[in-house]
């Protein structure tokens, strides 16, 4: 049960009575010279007041206001995250650019240690070769003189000795 408000001019509060539930819910026939029976045959026997009508389109444009804010709330984002992802990229290209003008330098330096160390050992294996060189002359040397000595102990020595004389 519902309670309605009624105004009595001998009193100066508003009293509340008991409205039926049936009676609330019937279609009210004062609308636009609709009687009882006007109102069920064109609407099927269901009644829709203005407020319910009201209630629904203030619903759903609350609900497009929500989408349209959310859809708009995206966009933005989309945009401040591509302005941030251009930033970034810029940032991450100077970075780029410092490094590798480091590594440049670096493997410049590398370079030319390499370089002054290959110098160095090629220095070194040429005076190592000039070496060998000397001490191969100094084999063919002495390979010669020790040829000569070899003859010369034989001709002292003289020609070999037989085991039996021959008279």
């Amino acid at each position: 049960m519902g309670l309605t408000r009624t105004d009595d001019s001998s009193c100066t509060g508003v009293h509340l009575r008991p409205v039926s539930t049936f009676r609330a819910l019937q279609p009210n026939p004062r609308i636009r010279g609709m009687t009882g029976s006007d109102a069920e045959s064109e609407t099927g026997g269901m009644f829709v007041s203005v407020e319910v009508i009201t209630m629904l389109a203030c619903a759903v444009s609350i609900i497009i206001a929500f989408v349209s804010g959310c859809g708009w709330l995206i966009n933005r984002m989309d945009v401040r995250f591509a302005r941030m992802e251009v930033r970034i990229d810029e940032k991450f290209a100077v970075q780029d650019a410092r490094i590798d003008e480091k590594f440049a330098l670096q493997d410049a330096r590398i370079d030319e240690k390499f370089a002054a160390q290959d110098a160095r050992i090629d220095e070194r294996f040429a005076r190592i070769d000039e070496r060998f060189a000397r001490i191969d002359e100094k084999f063919v040397g002495v390979d010669r003189e020790l040829g000569e000595l070899r003859i010369a102990i034989a001709r002292l020595e003289g020609p070999p000795r037989r085991l039996a004389t021959v008279r």
